[in-house]
């Protein structure tokens, strides 16, 4: 029965890989998209700055997947608040906080991240929806500090629960899977 289900899980495997690749491209695009839109930098420049930030981002994936979010959601959710910000350095800051927004609303990290990313009317009844009250002119600022306060802690509280802590097993499983598909991929 093993040997008629390892073509499936092989293929299973290298589509993975493949899928990984490709969000790991878009990640890289949007990098340079706004190391390039910033200005500051010669084209020269770019590459390292470019290197730079695969490296906090790797780092970044890293301690997302620490806390049972896997690569994919933490690459989508970064791609998403650099595009709505402009910023990448702001992206994290907010990554963090939609994390944690993530966990305590037990929501998507990519829902939590689109809440996070701009703040709009739909935005503003959710948070009230989740105990969040947010006065007429409320800044960006002032939502994710209320955020915060009210989330904090959420994503390592869950991390550290049994069903965190079996999340990351599946993900653990699920890389190891990935890294089988990435030594198949070129044969294939």
């Amino acid at each position: 029965a093993g040997i008629l289900k390892l073509p499936g899980f092989l293929m299973e495997a290298a589509q993975g890989a493949a899928d990984d690749a490709a969000a790991t491209e878009r990640l890289n695009q949007t990098l340079e998209n706004l190391i390039t839109a910033s200005g500051e930098f010669m084209a020269t420049e770019v590459a390292g700055e470019l290197e730079g930030w695969k490296a906090q981002l790797d780092a970044t994936i890293a301690s997302g997947q620490k806390l049972a979010f896997t690569d994919d959601e933490i690459r989508d959710s970064f791609i998403f608040l650099a595009n709505a910000t402009g910023n990448a350095n702001e992206a994290l800051s907010r990554q963090t906080v939609a994390m944690d927004l993530a966990r305590g609303a037990n929501i998507p990290l990519s829902a939590a991240s689109k809440m996070l990313g701009k703040l709009t009317e739909e935005n503003i009844q959710v948070f009230k929806k989740l105990g969040i009250t947010l006065k007429e002119d409320a800044t960006e600022a002032e939502v994710l500090a209320l955020v915060s306060a009210k989330f904090g802690g959420q994503a390592q509280a869950y991390a550290e629960s049994e069903a965190g802590r079996f999340a990351m097993l599946k993900i653990r499983l699920s890389e190891a899977k990935e890294a089988i598909g990435a030594g198949i991929l070129p044969a294939m």
